[in-house]
């Protein structure tokens, strides 16, 4: 393979993981950080109306994809993507592209001499 087929493959191969574990990574995200919405860490802040209620309880990653689909759609499973495809797809294409580069120049500095 050529490298710029290798830097290809890795930046196709990274993009597709990472759009299709997003979800759960945003959800453990939100799960670990609490973020306002009755999960552990966080804080919720006083509201003293009378007609709200409590936020729900995130006690796995269902119920936290449940809540934020329900609530911002199939667009808030994917808030901030665009950010983590920049980052993880380049340092994986770069990744594949240095890593066959450099197994070809060991293998030809280590191949026997005729």
């Amino acid at each position: 393979l050529t490298p710029l087929e290798i830097f290809l493959a890795g930046s196709i191969a990274k993009a597709l993981a990472t759009i299709l574990t997003y979800p759960i990574q945003l959800a453990q995200s939100r799960q670990r950080s609490g973020r306002g919405r009755g999960g552990h860490g966080s804080t919720p802040k006083p509201d003293h109306s009378s007609t709200s209620r409590p936020p729900p309880q995130h006690n796995n990653m269902f119920t936290v994809l449940y809540y934020v689909y329900s609530k911002e759609g199939i667009k808030g499973l994917f808030s901030g993507i665009e950010t983590k495809l920049l980052q993880t797809v380049l340092m994986a294409a770069f990744h594949f592209l240095c890593y066959e580069q450099i197994k070809n120049i060991i293998f030809y500095l280590l191949k026997p001499s005729k």
